[in-house]
């Protein structure tokens, strides 16, 4: 399986849920069964990838939706916040989103281990934040 591109944009400060996105997982067009599976989206920095995030199913910031294929973030306000907050964060200024000034910080990527060694990348692209300081 070829990991799909989609950037994942964070609202620095404000939780990414099921309010913002449900992931479905497909092998071959079809959803993929995802019991007994676990499922981790890991955040890498654009120097020299440091570690930003790291949410798993495992530890409830990722909720997974069985034969069904799904997968539902649910991280807080303080963990985007502290994304944005991490020591030697280097990102770049790019073109405003929806006219909110952003910045990308590096590169996500979303794997699922299975008990009998599965192994896929579905996803990847650039991580970008939208600092929302009031």
């Amino acid at each position: 399986m070829i990991p799909a591109r989609e950037d994942l944009v964070l609202a620095v400060g404000a939780a990414f849920g099921p309010e913002s996105i449900i992931y479905t997982i497909k092998r071959s067009g079809l959803p993929l069964d995802l019991t007994a599976c676990q499922v981790e989206m890991l955040g890498y920095g654009l120097q020299g990838g440091q570690a930003l995030f790291s949410w798993k199913s495992q530890e409830d910031k990722l909720t997974l939706g069985g034969a069904m294929g799904t997968v539902t973030p649910a991280v807080t306000g303080a963990e985007t916040a502290a994304i944005w907050s991490t020591p030697g964060l280097i990102t770049r200024s790019l073109t405003p989103y929806r006219g909110m000034p952003t910045y990308l910080a590096g590169t996500w990527v979303m794997d699922i281990s299975g008990p009998d060694g599965l192994f896929l990348r579905p996803l990847q692209g650039n991580l970008l934040l939208i600092p929302t300081f009031n």
